[in-house]
């Protein structure tokens, strides 16, 4: 499993978005309650979710996997329970979802199913100078 992803859910929205293209982040997507940032190298993505002051919400980690079935039953294998079944998602994956014990979410994915390079080139992406 690759990590690819993390979503932070944030109550600034903008001035959030602003420190992380002050560190070389690049603007994928960009809408007054999501932004999804691409890192200054690699492939890896931030996502920053708005958020109301005082929510529990925590961090949301996805996990690249080439073989979603099998790594969700290697892992109830060992105890680890799921809060969702592996399924369809309407941003064109699959995905299963459990937390950890601090209460950070964690989605394991196979883009490969349908969804191509959307995470990093969805139709919605911003357009460059």
């Amino acid at each position: 499993m690759n990590l690819n992803h993390i979503t932070l859910h944030v109550t600034n929205i903008v001035q959030t978005k602003a420190f992380y293209l002050r560190l070389g982040c690049r603007e994928i997507v960009d809408t007054p309650h999501y932004v999804r940032l691409l890192a200054p190298s690699g492939h890896a993505s931030l996502s920053l979710s708005l958020t109301e002051q005082g929510s529990c919400f925590r961090s949301h980690l996805y996990f690249e996997t080439d073989c979603l079935a099998d790594d969700v039953a290697r892992l109830q294998a060992v105890g680890i329970e799921f809060t969702t079944g592996i399924e369809h998602q309407p941003w064109l994956w699959q995905e299963a979802s459990l937390f950890d014990g601090e209460g950070n979410k964690i989605t394991l994915f196979n883009p490969h199913t349908d969804a191509g390079d959307m995470r990093l080139n969805p139709p919605w992406k911003v357009a460059t100078a």
